[in-house]
């Protein structure tokens, strides 16, 4: 569910709460909203984990990051906060459309967004426990208390991290990642806070950047 651009948060909550309720009353009988970031109780075999068909290009993408990464990972799901700064506290912040100046202030704003992360997970981290089969054997489950699994090592996620000192160092280490197979395309690029624009990851080198998007929300069970 994408709602459209709002400058309030509770107009960004209003749709979100209209698009639940239409999606609720167009549930098929047996079928259910899941409310948690981590999926439900899985089979064994994972077998109970179907990739949605929606257009060709993107099933083709799931299937390759299910097959070459763990398909249980890829049930796991959280709330995508996007935050662009508007036009007039863009003129306040460089008197002009000036996009280098706006560039710096998303990756000021990316870096400490990144450097908070622990505070964010703690304050609105809701996934401390995994249903049954999560877990395969050779990802045993951790002993001690996780306050957030999705967004820890446990969760979801390939290891990869790329550099925040320019637009041009994020947009390089991504697209290298690529070319040596450490990610599988540049949007599986699962950074806490990913730098947006219309278009893909490379036209952030001519356009710039139009918004950040955060990642490490997890999904807040008691709140539809």
């Amino acid at each position: 569910m994408i709602t459209p651009p709002t400058t309030t948060t509770q107009r960004a909550l209003n749709y979100l709460g209209a698009y639940h309720q239409a999606l609720r009353g167009e549930l098929a009988a047996g079928e259910y909203l899941w409310p948690n970031s981590m999926p439900p109780k899985l089979r064994a075999d994972h077998s109970d984990i179907i990739i949605a068909h929606t257009d060709q290009d993107n099933y083709e993408y799931r299937q390759k990051v299910a097959r070459i990464r763990k398909i249980e990972r890829t049930a796991e799901t959280g709330v995508h906060v996007n935050v662009g700064l508007t036009t007039q506290s863009i003129n306040q912040l460089s008197g002009k459309r000036n996009q280098a100046a706006v560039d710096q202030a998303y990756l000021q704003a990316a870096v400490g967004f990144m450097q908070y992360r622990w505070l964010l997970t703690y304050l609105f981290g809701a996934t401390p426990l995994a249903f049954g089969n999560y877990f395969a054997k050779d990802t045993p489950a951790p002993t001690h208390p996780v306050r957030s699994l999705r967004n820890s090592h446990f969760g979801f996620g390939n290891g990869f991290l790329t550099s925040y000192q320019s637009v041009s160092d994020y947009v390089g280490g991504i697209l290298e990642a690529v070319k040596t197979d450490a990610l599988i395309a540049d949007r599986e690029y699962y950074g806490s806070v990913r730098l947006k624009q219309t278009g893909g990851v490379e036209k952030l080198r001519t356009a710039g950047v139009a918004y950040i998007e955060l990642r490490m929300f997890d999904l807040d069970p008691f709140e539809p």
